[in-house]
């Protein structure tokens, strides 16, 4: 009965705090209203699908001469080779795409070469490593079926040249805003790569007393 009665009583109270999630949830509608960051984030989408295409396309034609090779090899099973040759080309056709994007985000603001071939060299040592086929132990062949693996997805990964930043776009736009406990978006930071190695300044004073950028 008493736990029923201060239930009661406590619907009338206002809380003296703000709810727990009300900040974040707060945040996330601000920045998804905002028609400037929507035309940037559209612009990103845009030419992360064009990385991918041109990752795609180009390598699997790098890719070509190798697996046409392969094939002219197993003639005498014509069929089933050509079978698995066209679904091998359309996986790595995807497999391709998805790197496109990846290393579109990755070299973007970065002119380290050394990233670039990491980026290529992970991306070949993977495919590699999964295209193995293991047997009880360990044998000579398995060492050169690595390295013919690693070899083609090398050329293929490294065929493509990196992509355009969507420049044009992002420079028509005012800095866009962010919060003051959270990274800098990729757009904001490019405009202070040349002799600046800190944070960006704050745009808006009003940032500084209140968290939650309007």
């Amino acid at each position: 009965m008493l736990l029923a009665l201060t239930l009661v009583s406590s619907r009338g109270l206002t809380s003296p705090t703000a709810p727990v999630f009300a900040s974040p949830l707060r945040c996330a509608g601000v920045r998804c209203s905002d028609p400037e960051r929507k035309a940037v984030f559209s612009e990103e989408r845009s030419e992360s699908v064009k990385a991918g295409g041109i990752a795609s396309l180009t390598g699997t034609m790098a890719s070509a001469p190798v697996k046409a090779s392969a094939v002219l090899a197993t003639l005498p099973v014509k069929a089933t080779a050509l079978a698995s040759w066209q679904i091998s080309t359309c996986v790595f056709a995807v497999q391709l795409f998805l790197f496109g994007i990846v290393y579109r985000c990755t070299v973007r603001c970065d002119d380290n070469d050394a990233l670039r071939q990491g980026a290529v060299g992970a991306a070949a040592l993977c495919r590699a490593l999964g295209l193995m086929q293991t047997n009880n132990a360990w044998t000579g062949d398995m060492w050169l079926q690595l390295g013919l693996s690693f070899g083609e997805s090398a050329l293929a990964f490294g065929a493509p040249p990196p992509p355009p930043l969507p420049r044009p776009a992002a420079a028509a736009l005012p800095p866009p805003r962010f919060y003051r406990d959270e990274t800098p978006p990729f757009d904001y930071r490019d405009g202070y790569r040349d002799g600046y190695d800190g944070p960006p300044p704050y745009e808006y004073p009003e940032d500084l007393e209140d968290p939650v950028v309007r």
